[in-house]
């Protein structure tokens, strides 16, 4: 399934694989194509050369999303497997189109050089625990906090808000306390994939032992939730 969502590999490293494998399976597949998704608008976003340039591609995606499923494109491989995926159709799509929105908001805070990072943040993770409401789960208190944290982090390290960045870090996936449920271990574990991928890209060298002290830990966090 993940090859077919993003065959490229651009959006879905090898570890975010690995994280979404872990948890819910009636959720994994809706979730895999959400997270891909949003990295594919966030790249649409981060690399436009202009906005409006950014802005036409956003508005390419929200009007495939808006219109019926007979008219979208066949070689989108996202939107293939969006329009082949009709379980929680209807919910996905919203979830998708959400995003998109989100993203252009970004683009307009860049473009004037004031991103609001707590307010873009708490958009994208209503965005994700709305989805999760709409599969039927109301996310935990503290994967929500692990989920804002998560959303504060992705958009500071965009705008390059160190301040911002070194704080949210260390809640990129959820705090000590009670156990990832299987119903939410995906995201859990999805917040985890992107916390180690920051740590093994820092500047600073990491040793083998502390490597595999990382692997270990997503792991137990995987299989046992906490």
């Amino acid at each position: 399934m993940f090859d077919k969502i993003d065959p490229d590999g651009q959006n879905l490293g090898a570890l975010h694989r690995m994280a979404l494998r872990f948890g819910d399976r009636n959720l994994q597949d809706n979730l895999a194509i959400l997270y891909c998704f949003d990295m594919k608008m966030m790249h649409i976003a981060a690399q436009s050369s202009e906005m409006m340039i950014g802005q036409i591609k956003l508005a390419w995606w929200r009007d495939k999303l808006s219109a019926d499923f007979e008219s979208w494109p066949k070689g989108e491989p996202l939107l293939n497997i969006i329009s082949e995926f009709t379980e929680n159709g209807e919910g996905l799509i919203k979830a998708c189109s959400q995003l998109v929105d989100m993203w252009e908001e970004y683009m307009i805070y860049a473009e004037q050089g004031d991103v609001e990072i707590d307010v873009m943040a708490a958009m994208r993770s209503k965005i994700y625990a709305n989805f999760y409401k709409n599969c039927g789960h109301i996310l935990p208190e503290n994967i929500q906090i692990s989920l804002l944290n998560w959303s504060k982090s992705l958009f500071a390290s965009r705008f390059k808000a160190q301040d911002v960045h070194d704080t949210a870090n260390k809640a990129y996936y959820p705090p000590r306390g009670p156990n990832s449920p299987s119903a939410y271990r995906n995201i859990a574990m999805l917040m985890e994939a992107d916390f180690m991928e920051h740590k093994l890209s820092a500047e600073s060298p990491m040793s083998i032992l502390s490597k595999i002290g990382l692997y270990l830990r997503f792991l137990r966090k995987g299989y046992f939730g906490r």
